[in-house]
Protein backbone atom coordinates (compact mmCIF):
# COMPACT_ATOMS: atom_id res chain seq x y z
CA UNK A 1 0.00 0.00 0.00
CA UNK A 2 1.15 3.62 -0.93
CA UNK A 3 2.55 5.13 2.28
CA UNK A 4 0.78 8.56 1.42
CA UNK A 5 -2.45 6.25 2.01
CA UNK A 6 -2.00 5.78 5.97
CA UNK A 7 -2.86 8.41 7.98
CA UNK A 8 -2.31 8.90 12.21
CA UNK A 9 -4.62 10.17 13.37
CA UNK A 10 -3.78 12.37 16.58
CA UNK A 11 -6.33 14.16 19.26
CA UNK A 12 -4.78 17.58 19.99
CA UNK A 13 -5.33 18.64 23.64
CA UNK A 14 -4.41 21.80 25.06
CA UNK A 15 -3.16 22.36 27.87
CA UNK A 16 -0.94 25.29 30.02
CA UNK A 17 -1.39 27.40 26.89
CA UNK A 18 0.61 24.54 24.71
CA UNK A 19 -1.23 21.72 22.22
CA UNK A 20 -0.34 18.02 22.32
CA UNK A 21 -0.87 15.72 19.83
CA UNK A 22 -1.57 12.20 21.41
CA UNK A 23 -2.13 9.18 18.60
CA UNK A 24 -5.55 7.78 18.36
CA UNK A 25 -5.36 5.59 15.86
CA UNK A 26 -4.90 5.41 11.99
CA UNK A 27 -6.51 6.06 8.49
CA UNK A 28 -6.46 5.06 4.73
CA UNK A 29 -7.00 7.06 2.23
CA UNK A 30 -9.52 4.75 -0.46
CA UNK A 31 -9.73 4.66 -4.20
CA UNK A 32 -12.29 7.57 -4.29
CA UNK A 33 -10.35 9.84 -1.64
CA UNK A 34 -12.45 9.05 1.22
CA UNK A 35 -10.84 8.21 4.45
CA UNK A 36 -11.80 5.30 7.07
CA UNK A 37 -10.77 6.13 10.39
CA UNK A 38 -10.43 3.23 13.04
CA UNK A 39 -9.96 4.82 16.43
CA UNK A 40 -7.85 2.79 19.23
CA UNK A 41 -9.22 5.76 21.93
CA UNK A 42 -12.64 7.78 21.99
CA UNK A 43 -11.41 11.91 22.32
CA UNK A 44 -12.89 13.89 25.29
CA UNK A 45 -13.82 17.13 23.25
CA UNK A 46 -10.33 17.68 21.58
CA UNK A 47 -10.16 18.36 17.84
CA UNK A 48 -8.76 15.16 15.04
CA UNK A 49 -6.10 15.80 13.24
CA UNK A 50 -4.93 12.99 10.28
CA UNK A 51 -1.75 13.39 9.25
CA UNK A 52 0.48 11.29 6.89
CA UNK A 53 2.43 8.00 8.74
CA UNK A 54 5.60 9.42 10.47
CA UNK A 55 8.85 7.08 9.59
CA UNK A 56 9.30 4.07 11.42
CA UNK A 57 11.53 4.65 14.75
CA UNK A 58 9.69 7.90 15.45
CA UNK A 59 8.47 7.60 19.68
CA UNK A 60 6.21 9.99 21.83
CA UNK A 61 3.51 13.03 21.20
CA UNK A 62 4.24 15.83 18.69
CA UNK A 63 3.96 19.50 21.24
CA UNK A 64 3.40 22.50 19.50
Amino acid sequence: MDARKKKTVFAIVEREGRCWWRPLGVGHVNADGTIDVRLDAFPQGGALQLRDVRPRGFAGEVVT
